[in-house]
């Protein structure tokens, strides 16, 4: 059982998953796998928190920008770049 720190009912948590567990990468297996088994975990806290009423959402961002993703995929970035609907906001 999960313990609970929230003043009231009706708290959320919120855990930050990949698109990686979902698509998979070559040469990323145990990061893709680390990231599916946070949905498991997350669908087993939301279970295990149901009953007092705790909202549990996994959120799966994309790529982020940073210097990690040049030195894992230079070639990358600028065609990930192009399939991002909402880039021009």
């Amino acid at each position: 059982m999960v313990g609970v720190k929230c003043p009231r009912r009706n708290c959320t948590s919120i855990s930050l998953a990949s698109l990686s567990a979902q698509i998979g990468r070559a040469q990323r297996g145990a990061y893709g796998t680390a990231k599916a088994n946070l949905f498991g975990f997350t669908k087993a806290l939301a279970m295990g928190l149901a009953p007092f009423k705790t909202n549990v959402n996994p959120i799966s961002p994309g790529s982020v920008m940073t210097p990690m993703l040049h030195l894992n995929a230079p070639e990358v970035p600028e065609a990930r770049l192009e399939s991002i609907p909402l880039l021009g906001i």
